[in-house]
């Protein structure tokens, strides 16, 4: 049997982080964790890897351990990755507190200047991240993460800001530089290729560029996944949610009504439901995306069963596990804070566990947002570097990938509006929505808070529809570009997803 050193390991594990290859190093992590438990260095890589996944929650546990047992680079990297996961989690205080005597260093890393650049724009501080990135290192070793903070800075600059052209042509110059540069990591070249689109498209125009880059970002995606197994494992959960099991599925009386999980297609409109959710002063978001499918999956295995990513049998689920993950999920996402009457989930995924919802959080809220399919899959194609996302690098792939997700909606549909589990759920149109006016109007009143001022929601819909991947009309404009996508939607029949 062949055996590797502790460093062997590790070296290993980042140079897939670095390719962007996540469940790779996922699984290499786990692997040194359950072979070396007391070895620092599994706690920083399993942070780091819980941080790509939007795991906030979990990378913080790892990562704030690892920080008192790690020295040297490695410290300095779990103090970076903390701060990361902090902004990720919403804590800018304290990913500020976390990140600053590394970014105030007489010569900072590029990357602690970029997180700490996160932190400020999250905040709305756009004019002190502006501060802090002019002069840094745009041509260095680690210069991508500047440009890549440049990007996301200019994108997050309001329209008619003052300041915008000249942050543009900051971002564009030092995006375009960083592309045709060799040596940058293929996880931080695809997003360098996905900003620089992305302002091709927003201030040129020219969306022919635009998708040209899109794709090369996809192409750097090292996902090789078969599609078709995980179609073969939805279609045959749909199958076991049937009258008679769903008859005799457990139902809990849990009195909250505080969750309210907004799903659909990853791109598809999701984002923008959550986003006016969240404006709202007794609302608070989720800070870990995957909170829950992992309180169901810890709950099932705390009981002897074997987690996987769908339930297969909703009889089968005891009393006892869907307690447990009830009261997981509840605890994890509580706001402390009595003025919050309702928490968003807004993770589109969760729609593979909403009969599960339906069995532990009988009051709970479901939004379901519906878009155009072309513009629905594009979208999620260009959320491409999402690691829960294996197939949105593929523009056939992602066609089955909303295909299926689409029966997993009908079927929810069906399954709520029946007797044995019933779930108070909402469908709204992605273009009504981002009209505003009765669709947000609405989404209010079903979540049970007053609505925000129309103001608000202007300017959040205005913002929102900027990105090129939340835009109207997107076949228009990118179907001659992305053949293979226009022409897989055709032959799938596909309505809105």
């Amino acid at each position: 049997m062949v055996s590797f050193s502790i460093d062997q390991v590790v070296g290993e594990c980042r140079r897939n982080l670095n390719r962007g290859d996540h469940v790779r190093a996922m699984a290499i992590a786990r692997e040194l964790k359950r072979q070396a438990p007391n070895e620092p260095r599994a706690r920083l890589l399993e942070g780091i890897v819980a941080t790509r996944f939007g795991q906030a929650e979990e990378a913080i546990r790892l990562l704030e351990q690892a920080t008192f047992e790690l020295e040297g680079d490695d410290l300095r990297q779990a103090t970076m990755t903390l701060a990361r996961a902090r902004v990720l989690a919403g804590d800018i205080a304290g990913a500020l507190a976390t990140i600053d005597p590394i970014a105030g260093e007489q010569d900072p890393p590029a990357e602690a200047l970029a997180i700490k650049a996160s932190a400020l724009i999250a905040s709305g501080r756009l004019d002190d991240c502006e501060e802090l990135l002019t002069g840094a290192d745009t041509e260095g070793d680690e210069a991508h993460h500047t440009a890549i903070a440049l990007g996301r800075l200019a994108l997050a600059t309001p329209a008619g800001n003052d300041a915008l052209p000249r942050r543009e042509e900051s971002a564009a110059r030092a995006l375009s530089a960083q592309s045709e540069r060799v040596g940058v990591p293929a996880v931080y070249l695809a997003e360098v290729l996905s900003l620089l689109g992305e302002l091709r498209a927003r201030r040129d125009g020219n969306d022919e560029d635009a998708a040209h880059l899109f794709r090369r970002s996809a192409g750097l995606n090292p996902n090789r996944y078969d599609p078709r197994p995980y179609a073969k494992s939805v279609v045959d959960m749909l199958a076991t949610w049937n009258a008679k099991t769903v008859s005799r599925a457990r139902r809990l009386d849990t009195a909250s009504e505080r969750p309210v999980f907004v799903v659909g297609m990853p791109g598809g409109g999701p984002e923008l439901a959550g986003a006016l959710l969240e404006a709202h002063p007794a609302v608070s978001r989720t800070g870990d995306v995957e909170a829950l499918p992992a309180a169901i999956s810890r709950a099932i295995a705390r009981n002897g069963g074997k987690p996987t990513g769908v339930v297969n049998d909703p009889s089968k689920l005891s009393g006892k596990v869907l307690t447990d993950a009830a009261e997981r999920y509840l605890e994890q996402t509580d706001p402390y804070n009595e003025a919050i009457i309702r928490t968003v989930d807004a993770n589109p995924l969760n729609l593979h566990v909403l009969g599960v919802v339906a069995q532990m959080l009988p009051n709970a809220r479901v939004v379901l947002v519906r878009r155009d399919p072309f513009d629905a899959c594009f979208g999620c194609f260009l959320r491409h570097a999402d690691p829960r996302l294996l197939y949105a690098h593929d523009p056939r792939a992602v066609v089955l990938f909303a295909t299926v997700l689409k029966q997993l909606e009908e079927h929810w549909l069906t399954v709520f509006s029946g007797e044995h589990l019933p779930l108070r759920t909402l469908t709204i149109d992605y273009a009504d929505l981002l009209a505003g006016g009765p669709a947000a109007s609405g989404l209010f009143d079903f979540a049970g808070l007053d609505p925000i001022d129309p103001e608000t929601v202007g300017r959040i819909t205005a913002e929102h529809g900027r990105w090129t991947g939340h835009g109207m009309g997107l076949r228009e404009r990118f179907a001659a570009t992305m053949p293979e996508l226009a022409a897989s939607i055709e032959q799938a029949g596909l309505g809105a997803v």
